[in-house]
């Protein structure tokens, strides 16, 4: 059926480069009529929001959405847990709130498991205008996709949206699409997604220029604002106007 769909389709449209090549390699097509679109952000869910950076007396990380088969937070607990036993970072200065439907249960088992109770909230679902000020809230964002088979084939969706935040982000990551993104809009820092030791480090320095005032956004406004939705929905009206 997929074969049968790319090879008469009048024109085709995947979700990321690597997706697209993959469809190409797969089915022996030549790909001049097939395009990449990506996901993005919408501004107007900004509208009328503060994005200057807060000033919080307790370093705050936000993470928003799911967790769960690839998408683990372990590796992340682990080097937060590894740098407050090692006196890097104080307990009492570092909060991370979790935003999103999770087994609660099962989660808060994992953070006292880390020694992290009182240092990561399970804030739980909130709706989207909520998450977008509890995003704005946060000093960073945090960022974490699952590896594996096909892992570099796919953006998660957050990343769209915590570009247009303000926020530096950081970011546990396979290689593929979502790191490169990351990267091409100097949104935050990357350490691979199974890298207990890459999270330690960019954690800390985080966590230190927060201390010392100087944490701040360095993402390239000229290539995040490619992914407005709007910008997206003039590329896909080229496609049909063809």
């Amino acid at each position: 059926m997929e074969h049968s769909v790319v090879t008469t389709a009048d024109r085709l449209i995947a979700n990321s480069p690597v997706m697209r090549a993959n469809f190409i390699k797969n089915n022996g097509i030549s790909g001049d009529n097939f395009f990449v679109i990506p996901n993005g952000y919408d501004k107007d869910d900004f509208e009328g929001l503060n994005l200057t950076p807060p000033k919080n007396s307790v370093f705050t990380l936000v993470y928003t959405g799911a967790l769960y088969g690839r998408r683990k937070p372990d590796i992340f607990f682990e080097a937060l847990s590894e740098l407050i036993a090692e006196g890097k970072i104080n307990k009492n200065k570092i909060k991370v709130q979790l935003i999103g439907n999770y087994h609660k249960d099962k989660l808060q088992a994992q953070i006292d498991g880390f020694g992290l109770k009182g240092v990561v909230e399970i804030v739980g679902y909130v709706p989207h205008d909520e998450c977008i000020k509890r995003q704005l809230s946060a000093d960073s964002l945090l960022l974490i996709e699952g590896g594996g088979r096909g892992a570099d084939a796919f953006y998660t969706g957050k990343v769209f949206e915590y570009m247009n935040t303000n926020r530096p982000v950081l970011a546990l990551l396979p290689n593929g699409v979502a790191k490169d993104l990351v990267e091409k809009s100097k949104i935050g820092s990357v350490s691979d997604t199974e890298s207990k030791d890459g999270a330690k480090k960019n954690l800390l320095a985080y966590y230190k220029q927060w201390e010392e005032g100087s944490l701040t956004f360095k993402g390239d406004r000229a290539v995040i604002e490619q992914y407005e939705r709007k910008i997206l929905t003039e590329k896909l009206a080229e496609i049909l106007n063809k």
